[in-house]
């Protein structure tokens, strides 16, 4: 690939969080359209990739699969505001953590710390993020969302309702409970859904 010299199937996230960023905000930005054009592109090859795999008959190959997916349905949503869903997760954590370090939201985001870094740098040149010293070490960085961070968010959270019935639509309407709740075991442990997050946002 071009954009890194690496073929799409070594790159990391992060690779592929700054070839998205670079095609909306580089030099020569590419209109909107055409960046949600190349996400979903890039979404559909992920999807490829996983299908076409021998492990996909394994229960990782259909996570995989349906992760692409999301993925895509996400990133065409989201493109009109100039956000990825990494990006969005980030800001999203460092509005419900404010003075989060920059540890504490690449574990709440589940990303690596390189990674983070990245987007909560591009998040604090377009002023969406603010960063100060930590006071408990003086070492690190605190992450804060702007005003301007939490209107973003104000316009972008309604469109996660919009995104789920998307990502559900080919599951029969019986079987979502059901999904939702094997989600919540695999990622929480717990089929208790308790934990009401961004309420005042949607």
């Amino acid at each position: 690939m071009k954009f890194s010299n690496l073929y799409p199937w070594q790159l990391t996230a992060g690779e592929v969080e700054a070839f998205f960023d670079d095609l909306r905000r580089g030099r020569r930005p590419v209109m909107v359209s055409t960046a949600a054009s190349c996400s979903n592109a890039a979404g559909a090859a992920a999807a490829f990739m996983a299908v076409t795999s021998p492990c996909n008959a394994r229960p990782l190959g259909g996570i995989a699969t349906s992760h692409a997916r999301a993925e895509s349905i996400f990133a065409a949503r989201l493109s009109p505001y100039g956000l990825t869903p990494r990006q969005k997760a980030v800001l999203i954590t460092a509005y419900q953590h404010p003075g989060a370090a920059l540890n504490e939201i690449a574990e709440h985001v589940v990303l690596d710390r390189q990674t983070t870094a990245e987007i909560t740098s591009r998040l604090v040149v377009r002023g969406l993020l603010e960063q100060r010293r930590s006071e408990s070490d003086r070492r690190a960085y605190a992450m804060w969302a702007t005003a301007a961070g939490e209107a973003l968010l104000q316009e972008v959270m309604p469109q996660d309702s919009l995104v789920e019935a998307e990502v559900l639509a080919v599951l029969p309407e019986e079987y979502r409970p059901l999904f939702l709740k094997c989600l919540r075991l695999m990622t929480e442990g717990d089929p208790d859904p308790s934990n009401q997050q961004l309420t005042e946002l949607q």
